[in-house]
């Protein structure tokens, strides 16, 4: 199952941000993507969406870091 709720929360965001090679941090890890903040901790929302239903490997727990931010913005 596709979980959307999230990207729908920031369509409008993602559609105005223009495409672009290469985005500043700034750019991204802002306000208009802030997921939520406790203290110190900032989250950030990164358009990961795709889920293989035939995947035969989990991995849990792991944050995307900057690159793949970067990257899933690109190709979304």
């Amino acid at each position: 199952m596709l979980q959307t709720k999230q990207f729908e929360r920031f369509r409008k965001a993602l559609e105005a941000l223009p495409f672009k090679d290469r985005y500043e941090r700034d750019e991204l890890i802002c306000e208009k993507y802030l997921l939520f903040s406790e203290g110190r901790l900032n989250a950030y929302y990164a358009p990961f969406h795709y889920l293989n239903g035939n995947a035969r490997v989990i991995l849990v727990g792991l944050t995307p870091g900057w690159t793949q931010m970067h990257n899933a913005f690109r190709a979304a």
